[in-house]
């Protein structure tokens, strides 16, 4: 499993980061390193060898097959079952206990604008025990591998851009499902808990939050759940679909200030001190409200929740926006 582990999360370092003479090592060098599928590329990166450099024919064919598998698009989800069957058989006759070694490389060697699915669910995080079950039980795991248009490219690149603060040179165009995906992610995590019930916001920003949290195939969410949201039937029209996104992202985002005004708003309401407390700071307006309150009043309160509201009313503040969330 530390092979595995090494393959999905050290690609690229000398020897994949892993040390010393355990099995593991040993592994890496019989079925990697030695046979040249594995190799340094300059002083400091390593990677993998493409299958024409392969110096052996019969493992030439193997790496070529599982190039084409990852790399070639189909329009319907790739069947790893008999993928495995095939490279099982003559002429290749591929040992099971292989698999999970030249699938996990295969995953790095070629990235592509795949997604990898088992159960009809996408799997988010490709962990090595994932690996190593996909290759136990191949039948419940499909792989998708779309065919993108220019079109379709950019408007990629233009989501991850929306969704992610690094450029978009810094990874493979093969690679742009999974990065946008990751990047999309990512914004989610951070989003305020609010935005998964509010109802303060635009209907196209419902329609979109309707979606954000489906647990779909990234090709299916980006190709295919979002165009729907916004009501788009010609899924090519990604130029206003980015400003859609753009919007939806804008206003999700700061879901907080709205919350906040909303606040702001109610409390003013409530406390209508004067006709001029519009224009008030807030943190004035609520100290000149509890001044209306004896001192002995405010001491003889005895709801806790009351007593608390006063308190943090009477605490210096920096900004109103502070001052609202306190309460």
């Amino acid at each position: 499993r530390k092979l595995l582990l090494g393959i999905l999360e050290r690609s690229g370092q000398p020897d994949l980061g892993i040390e010393g003479n355990f099995p593991d090592a040993s592994l890496l060098r019989t079925v990697l390193i030695y046979p040249g599928l594995y190799r340094k590329e300059n002083k400091e990166k390593w990677g993998y060898e493409a299958p024409e450099n392969i110096a052996d024919n019969g493992l030439m064919e193997v790496w070529r097959k599982f190039r084409d598998f990852f790399t070639t698009p189909q329009d319907t989800p790739k069947n790893i079952s008999q993928f495995f069957e095939e490279l099982s058989k003559p002429p290749f006759g591929l040992k099971s206990g292989l698999y999970p070694i030249l699938f996990a490389a295969a995953l790095k060697a070629f990235p592509n604008a795949t997604s990898l699915i088992k159960d009809g669910s996408y799997i988010k995080d490709l962990l090595p025990s994932e690996i190593e079950q996909l290759c136990r039980d191949p039948k419940s795991y499909f792989l998708t591998v779309p065919k993108l248009n220019d079109k379709q490219i950019w408007y990629l690149r233009e989501t991850f851009k929306l969704f992610s603060d690094e450029g978009v040179e810094i990874f493979d165009e093969k690679d742009l499902v999974r990065r946008c995906h990751d990047a999309f992610e990512l914004w989610k995590s951070i989003l305020p808990p609010a935005v998964l019930t509010t109802n303060f916001i635009s209907d196209k920003a419902k329609a979109f939050q309707r979606i954000i949290f489906l647990d779909v195939d990234p090709i299916d969410f980006f190709f295919r759940r979002i165009p729907q949201a916004f009501g788009l039937k010609e899924f090519e029209q990604y130029e206003i679909l980015i400003e859609e996104i753009k919007y939806c992202i804008s206003e999700l985002s700061n879901i907080s200030d709205i919350f906040r005004k909303h606040a702001e708003s109610s409390f003013r309401q409530s406390v209508n001190l004067t006709e001029n407390n519009g224009h008030l700071p807030l943190r004035e307006l609520a100290l000149s409200w509890t001044n209306c309150f004896s001192e002995d009043f405010i001491k003889n309160i005895n709801d806790d929740s009351a007593k608390g509201f006063f308190a943090r009313i009477n605490t210096k503040y920096d900004s109103d926006e502070i001052f609202l969330d306190s309460l």
